[in-house]
């Protein structure tokens, strides 16, 4: 899940997490884009630290709109690109863990 839109007023869009598998179904929001990746390409936690990392951040920064509230769309956010570090395999860890 990443937010789409600021929560307050230091909370810039972009926060990443990951909602827990064995968790009840829970509702989506308009302000919160749920992702779904393929496990072979990226671990989710490791998505969601590479999005909440200053890199991450700045690539978000790049499709958010200042208005009454900083946001993006869902349409840029499907057309961005994020370079992601390559990972040997997928049960590796990263040598250094991203903030």
């Amino acid at each position: 899940m990443i937010s789409r839109s600021s929560i307050g007023l230091a909370d810039p869009p972009g926060i990443a997490a990951v909602y827990p598998e064995d968790e009840p179904a829970a509702i989506v929001t308009e302000d919160v884009v749920r992702t779904r990746v393929a496990r072979e390409a990226v671990l989710p936690v490791y998505l969601a630290r590479y999005l909440n990392s200053e890199v991450g951040k700045s690539s978000v920064a790049g499709i958010t709109i200042e208005a009454t509230r900083a946001r993006f769309s869902l349409g840029d956010f499907k057309k961005a690109s994020f370079s992601i570090p390559h990972c040997h395999s997928k049960n590796s860890s990263p040598t250094a863990s991203p903030p």
